[in-house]
């Protein structure tokens, strides 16, 4: 999605907590429907399990290329190639900011990022299918009364949900967010809440179901692994050039050179622009002639206390006052202050409740204004002190005493502390700002016919030529045009690197935006075709991947050898003396929690389900080995569980219920509703090469 306001932060703010969208956007909201915390956490459960199982199983095993525009559709619920691009690139900017690198679109579709993002997308759709069936409706009324309880989109004069504030808000967004697509979003998300509780509510699995999870991944068990490495077979032998030629025909994509392509390119980045602050301006006569250059932002001290207040406002500088209290319903007015006496005289909320025979009072825990639903109660906690009670006329036409039992005071910092940090916002949003005015100028040239050098000279920005790249963004003679850690290169930008090698030959491009914020148009002016390498340049090269393929066999095929004597009664200490040199053997102890690493992943995974006296074999751990292991005890954990690891297991145990539910669910909506996928619109969109799997 554009912006995240999802299902997710709105369980989270049903909590309590905070939800920030964007720098400039931020709200509390409170899930009325959700009762109470353990259920909004199974509900959450049960959307990651969605993805996770569906990343796991996979769903192109069910695809075909058959949904037009779509890149996947449950029923009529479609998933657009926009929609998806959008996410897959929100999802890569989230992992260019764990791995402090951009990933190309190639290496994300081999890592699987695609079909995590596709697994999130489908759970929604599978969600939305399924409310439709169910005949839960949400319109565009019901999602803007919704909207209307929280303080960041009312008018600051009237105190009224303003339209307009939205929509100031949702255009300070990064890109930009239109009020129907946030409107789509809230009302998708509300269905979801009256959806999913009622799968998995009230779920909670016994502690010995915790108990036997303990035991099992705890089990420890004790093998004798004989470990071969390349020194247990005879060097590979030099290859003939017709073996070569052979080989590298059956692998001529690792011995083709790419096809590169030049480019003409603007390209506006937020770090192009330059902040004119006392320091820049010092000895300059004009800024007039300054502010006529198209990088140069200017930031005045009104427009940083304005920004200071509104995120003061928002809660994204300090905290706000929050109160922790405890509402009573009345049967009348007299009922009310008797309550507020007996409070007083320091009975209990429950205790009052019993003597008086009142419906279960509403606590709220450390909550901020907005939290609270009822506006009347609101504001007479809000203007009351830690233990003070009073008993008033709700905002509902009843009788209530509330009853503050905690108070926190508002915290404002002091704008000369943070002001580096709100001029850098202001003058990324200016940036942006002024780079959609730029393009939109240069768009409108050349949908009248100008090229693109000559819409750069109007709009008064530069054009750069790129000499010729490939597809990651690197010369001929194999230089990667990186850029600097202030300005991305082409090659670590996926988004340019994308439309360079899917655009039309001498055509301009719409523009785009680029990974890191900016937008970019260009044109390809010329192309030189894939082609295959001469063969004395890459003997070498062609040499050494035979050698290893060679070598590879050959250890395959003596693992395979001692493991057949094996089979056959032999002992590995027997078959180990057999091999001259590169055997090792020794007892490894493996715990299914954390097999280690000295036994490859299958051999360990297989151990871990065999019986004592199974022979397991397959790679070893490290490259160019391989490995036979038997089965010799399995040990018990005698241990008792108890404490928070108690806790974290039956946790666990109740997300393996509820995933189950989850598969069942899965299964229902789907035998009604069919899954497809365009598998090849999928590559399309990552400008990946069809004819490759």
């Amino acid at each position: 999605m554009r912006f995240s306001l999802n299902f997710a932060t709105l369980l989270l703010a049903a909590m309590g907590g905070h939800s920030y969208v964007g720098q400039n956007f931020t709200g509390t909201i409170m899930a009325e429907t959700v009762s109470s915390k353990i259920r909004a956490f199974l509900v959450a459960i049960l959307i990651g399990l969605l993805v996770i199982a569906f990343a796991v199983w996979g769903v192109s095993d069910v695809f075909s290329p058959k949904s037009g525009t779509a890149v996947l559709k449950v029923g009529d619920a479609e998933v657009s190639s926009q929609e998806f691009s959008r996410a897959f690139r929100q999802e890569l900017a989230s992992l260019a900011e764990k791995e402090n690198r951009t990933l190309p679109h190639e290496e994300a579709y081999k890592r699987g990022v695609h079909n995590k993002v596709l697994s999130g997308l489908l759970s929604n759709k599978i969600i939305e299918v399924d409310a439709d069936d169910l005949g839960i409706g949400v319109n565009a009324r019901t999602a803007r009364d919704y909207l209307s309880r929280f303080e960041v989109f009312k008018d600051e004069l009237t105190g009224k949900y303003s339209k307009d504030q939205v929509i100031s808000i949702l255009s300070r967004q990064s890109p930009p967010i239109s009020l129907e697509e946030f409107e789509t979003d809230i009302i998708s998300n509300l269905r979801q809440q009256q959806t999913l509780p009622a799968i998995t509510g009230g779920i909670e699995a016994p502690l010995q179901f915790a108990e036997q999870r303990y035991q099992f991944i705890t089990e420890q068990r004790k093998a004798n692994v004989l470990t071969l490495t390349s020194q247990a077979v005879p060097p590979a032998p030099e290859p003939t050039d017709e073996e070569l030629q052979t080989y590298m025909d059956a692998n001529a994509l690792r011995f083709t050179a790419p096809e590169y392509r030049q480019i003409s390119i603007i390209r506006l980045e937020p770090s192009d622009f330059a902040l004119m602050d006392e320091s820049s301006m010092s000895g300059v006569l004009s800024e007039e002639n300054l502010s006529k250059a198209f990088n140069n932002i200017f930031i005045s001290d009104d427009e940083v206390k304005a920004q200071f207040d509104y995120k003061v406002e928002l809660g994204e500088l300090g905290s706000p006052a929050k109160r922790s209290l405890v509402k009573m319903n009345a049967t009348s007015e007299e009922n009310a202050k008797e309550i507020a006496e007996k409070l007083e005289e320091g009975l209990t909320p429950d205790e009052v409740t019993a003597l008086f025979g009142l419906v279960e009072p509403t606590s709220y825990d450390d909550v901020i204004e907005e939290v609270i639903l009822d506006p009347e109660t609101a504001t007479a906690a809000f203007d009351m002190n830690n233990g003070e009670v009073r008993a008033i006329l709700g905002g509902f036409g009843n009788w209530v005493t509330v009853q503050v039992t905690g108070a926190t005071a508002e915290v404002k910092p002091e704008i000369a502390s943070i002001r580096d940090d709100i001029v850098k916002d202001i003058l990324g949003a200016k940036a942006k700002d002024k780079i959609y005015d730029i393009m939109s100028v240069v768009q409108d040239e050349i949908d009248e016919g100008r090229s693109l050098e000559e819409a750069a000279d109007i709009a008064g920005i530069p054009l750069s030529t790129i000499a010729f790249i490939d597809r990651a963004g690197a010369t001929p003679d194999g230089v990667k045009m990186t850029g600097t850690p202030m300005h991305m290169g082409i090659a670590q930008d996926e988004e340019i690197l994308k439309t360079i090698f899917t655009s039309d030959i001498g055509f301009e491009t719409d523009y785009f935006d680029t990974s890191t914020g900016g937008i970019a148009m260009l044109r390809v002016n010329e192309t030189i075709e894939s082609t295959r390498k001469p063969f004395a340049e890459v003997k070498k090269q062609a040499t050494r991947s035979w050698k290893a393929e060679a070598l590879e066999e050959s250890l395959n095929d003596l693992m395979l050898e001692l493991a057949g004597k094996v089979q056959t009664g032999e002992s590995l200490e027997t078959v180990k003396a057999s091999v001259d040199n590169g055997a090792t053997l020794e007892d490894v102890m493996l715990i299914r929690s954390s097999p280690g690493q000295k036994v490859g992943p299958k051999v360990a995974f297989d151990l871990l389900e065999a019986s004592v006296g199974d022979i397991e074999r397959g790679e070893g751990p490290r490259p160019m080995t391989r490995q036979i292991a038997i089965l010799e005890d399995i040990i018990s954990n005698q241990d008792s569980l108890a404490g928070q690891y108690a806790d974290y297991l039956q946790d666990q145990v109740t997300a393996e219920i509820i995933n189950d539910l989850q598969l069942a669910y899965r299964t229902a909506v789907l035998t009604d509703h069919p899954l497809v996928e365009n598998s090849n619109l999928v590559k399309s969109v990552l400008g990946l090469d069809l004819t490759t799997e």
